[in-house]
């Protein structure tokens, strides 16, 4: 039995075909190459949103040069080590004023003599916010009384870092404090 095809009979030619079915393209065929288009269209929409609120958002960064310090992390580790064996203490107290914030820092040896002629720096550093953070030098005013005075912006949870330096020694205290 030889089976012939028509132009007029389009279903004759379908082998095994059921008579509901058409052998040629259905009229949604045509979308196919639509769909791949969008699909596309959507995935570089997702990712461009994406980039733009990465580009213009906060970075997040908290070490700048975060991987040359990483290689340099036990000489750190080592600077710790002997920076908690050193017996100082300091005594850390801030209040608000009329022409800012006033710091006072109180330090004492082991022996609970004053230290006196060090070198005493203070970072006013923001937990939630770094571009708000503030660097401040101390003045020494005797008696192991170290002071500074200045403006900050913005009011709030701040943490006081207090670095002291006496000849190759070097200590950091740091104190959570609130300004209102």
């Amino acid at each position: 039995m030889t089976m012939t095809v028509s132009s007029s009979e389009p279903n004759k030619g379908c082998a095994n075909q059921c008579p509901t079915c058409s052998c040629g393209p259905r009229p949604s065929d045509k979308w196919i190459p639509w769909y791949i288009v969008a699909f596309f269209v959507v995935v570089v929409g997702v990712l461009s949103a994406f980039a733009w609120i990465a580009v213009t958002t906060e970075p997040g960064v908290v070490t700048q040069d975060a991987y040359q310090k990483g290689l340099h992390y036990d000489q750190t580790i080592a600077a710790s080590d002997i920076s908690a064996e050193i017996p100082w203490q300091a005594s850390i107290t801030a209040r608000k004023q009329i022409d800012g914030v006033h710091l006072e820092v109180v330090l004492k040896d082991d022996r609970q003599k004053p230290i006196n002629y060090a070198v005493v720096e203070s970072w006013w550093v923001r937990p939630v916010e770094g571009k708000q953070d503030q660097h401040w030098k101390m003045t020494e005013k005797g008696n192991g009384v170290y002071e500074a005075t200045g403006p900050l912006p913005l009011d709030g949870a701040w943490d006081v870092r207090v670095t002291v330096a006496v000849d190759d020694l070097q200590k950091q205290f740091i104190k959570p404090v609130v300004v209102e």
